[in-house]
């Protein structure tokens, strides 16, 4: 009767001059540059599993600056979800 988290789509209204990203579409030291620019706050990116669009927030890329990690390929509920899998 009730719904599952699976049954969720996703209807967002993303603007027409939205600037999108794949993980596929750029190499390793192209994510590098892009983790150094802040245009990358105003792109979408697209989930390398899902094709579901995220986007990187200012705060975000600060943090992956900070500790000298590469932007993520996947959506925050695809990795969320891989957490749990790992969690004992």
């Amino acid at each position: 009767m009730g719904y599952t988290w699976s049954d969720y789509e996703y209807h967002i209204n993303i603007p027409q001059n939205a600037t999108y990203i794949t993980p596929a579409d750029y190499s390793d030291e192209e994510r590098e540059s892009l983790r150094s620019e802040d245009a990358v706050v105003n792109m979408i990116v697209l989930c390398e599993q899902t094709q579901k669009p995220f986007r990187i927030v200012s705060n975000e890329l600060e943090f992956y600056r900070k500790h000298s990690l590469s932007l993520p390929r996947l959506h925050h509920e695809v990795r969320h979800q891989q957490r749990i899998k790992r969690a004992p």
